[in-house]
Order: structure tokens, then sequence, then C-alpha cells
């Protein structure tokens, strides 16, 4: 069975090796916006987005196993964005500071040509982190290609996850592998 994740995560790829020793990344070349208020929703939109582009770049080989995801971080009814700049991620992990915030990520799995779409929910919760911290955090980490500005495995600025640490950087893996 021909397996193809559709990210361009090294994360991502790092968390299906735990459930699949042997696959194919193709990274999917579509615009990753939507207008999609909800952030379960949208999460899930744009996996399916992924998933679809690298399908019909494949021709349509119906015994291939794609497998996309789309991670997005929710503070106050607000999707934050991957930061673009150091100035961004610092106003988005002082905005996080000493709070609970959610992290949505969007699975599509296309199986036979037929697509199944779930998303799984983490609450993580910042500790309080000084001004020092957070620019230490920024600098060392460079977490420009990370909603939220931030990695959990970082292990620096969350204080605790109620629900998939997985899901939080990046594959849900626990509610995958019911899928695939």
């Amino acid at each position: 069975m021909r397996v193809i994740l559709a990210s361009s995560s090294p994360r991502r790829a790092a968390l299906l090796k735990e459930l699949i020793d042997d696959f194919e990344i193709i990274h999917p070349l579509c615009e990753e916006n939507t207008k999609e208020i909800l952030p379960d929703k949208a999460a899930m939109e744009l996996a399916v987005k992924k998933a679809e582009e690298v399908f019909k770049n494949i021709d349509g080989d119906r015994n291939a196993v794609i497998i996309a995801c789309d991670t997005i971080v929710c503070f106050n009814g607000e999707i934050l964005k991957k930061p673009k700049n150091y100035d961004e991620a610092y106003a988005t992990l002082k905005k996080l500071n000493a709070k609970e915030h959610c992290v949505y990520s969007g699975v599509c799995v296309i199986v036979g040509g037929e697509k199944r779409v779930f998303c799984d929910c983490s609450k993580v919760l910042f500790k309080r982190n000084s001004e020092e911290e957070i620019r230490g955090y920024i600098v060392r980490y460079k977490p420009f290609d990370k909603a939220g500005a931030y990695g959990i495995q970082d292990d620096a600025l969350v204080e605790r996850c109620e629900g998939s640490v997985n899901n939080v950087i990046g594959l849900p893996t626990e509610k995958l592998k019911l899928f695939i």
C-alpha cells in the first residue's frame, strides 16, 4: 500500500513515522487560507484542501492512502496565525502568556478515493513566563513556522496540556490510527 503524507512539516513526518514505517512525502502547493471562522472547521477545510491537491497530483491513484493535516491555535475566539517575524511571535506569545488556549488539528485521510475527515482539540496552558524568557524562546527556537508561535515539544513555555500532545505538535496520532 502506498502511503503519502501531504505535508512539508518535519514534525508531522516524525509523528507519522511512529505509526507507519514506509511513506512518501509530497508537499501540497495549495494556498493555506480559509474564510471559515470556526477553528475546527477551518483546520478540517485546510486539511481537505491539502489532501485533495496531492490526490490530484498523483492522478487519483485509488490505491494510495493520503494523509493531510492542518493545525490551528485559537485564543479567545481568535485564530492565531504563524508569525512572520520576531515582533509577531513576541505579540502572540505575550497574548498566550499564563493563559489557556485551544489547539485544533484537522485531518483528512483519503483511502480508496474516499475522504475521512476529523478534528482533534487539545487545551494548552502557558506558565507565567517573564519577558526575558519569551524573548529568549524566540531567539533560540525561531518559531516562525509554528501556529501560535511555539512548539510544545520545546518544553519551554507550557505548564500543561489537556489532550493529545501530538495534536499540539501537529498530528493527532492517537485518533489518526483509527482512520488508516
